[in-house]
């Protein structure tokens, strides 16, 4: 769903607060978190939430136990936001539709199996500005690039994801509504060569904003949206 243009904020000492398209001001405290088991990560969000936002959740099986990864960022001005894991495809979608009608927007977005049952993860934040917005999940990879394509002119990609769904690779994309005209690309389905090609090619003019490794028939593969600098 896509949504109306709104302002940009600013938070303490003039640094751009978690509204930025992007929500990466210069200077930020962060913290990450690895491989917590599902109570570990649990007491640790409760530890964190009232001062800190998370930006980004991994989730995997690890010796038949869930191991949970996290990205947690100052929250400058005091933003709502939420996280749900362990969601069906259904419950997702409820909760898409729940936090969008509470003027909330997708950052990020986790699909993932545990034994053979597979779920959904996302972090949604507080959207006072009014970003126009969209994600979509379980994409094959032509409709990604047809979405990537669509939405280019407009939007910027700000979370990729890529997963294995029986014997092929799905996608799930976030967009956000590109106010300031960053230019950005994504690179995807590449080799541990072809990536370490494209950083040397792109580390002086460009950022990664967000990486992913993934298997595409049994080899891996690795992702990166860039942003210009």
């Amino acid at each position: 769903m896509l949504a109306g243009m709104g302002l940009f904020l600013f938070g303490q000492n003039g640094i751009p607060a978690l509204g930025g398209v992007v929500m990466d001001p210069d200077e930020v405290e962060w913290a990450s978190v690895r491989d917590y088991t599902g109570a570990e990560f649990d007491a640790d969000f409760d530890a964190r939430k009232d001062d800190e936002i998370l930006i980004d959740i991994e989730v995997r099986e690890l010796s038949g136990q869930q191991s949970v990864s996290g990205v947690w960022q100052q929250n400058f001005d005091g933003r709502s936001w939420v996280m749900h894991r362990g969601l069906t495809s259904s419950e997702f979608g409820d909760k898409w539709v729940e936090y969008n009608d509470e003027g909330h927007r997708l950052i990020d977005q986790e699909s993932y199996v545990l034994g053979s049952a597979r779920y959904y993860a996302g972090i949604w934040i507080e959207n006072p500005e009014g970003y126009a917005w969209a994600s979509y999940r379980n994409l094959t990879h032509s409709s990604i690039s047809a979405y990537s394509e669509l939405l280019a002119d407009e939007y910027i990609l700000v979370d990729f994801d890529a997963y294995a769904m029986g014997k092929a690779t799905r996608h799930a994309g976030g967009w956000v509504e590109n106010d300031k005209g960053l230019e950005w690309m994504l690179r995807r389905d590449l080799t541990s060569a072809e990536f370490s090609d494209d950083f040397s090619a792109y580390q002086d003019l460009y950022r990664i904003h967000d990486i992913e490794s993934y298997q595409v028939d049994g080899e891996q593969r690795y992702a990166a949206i860039w942003i210009k600098t």
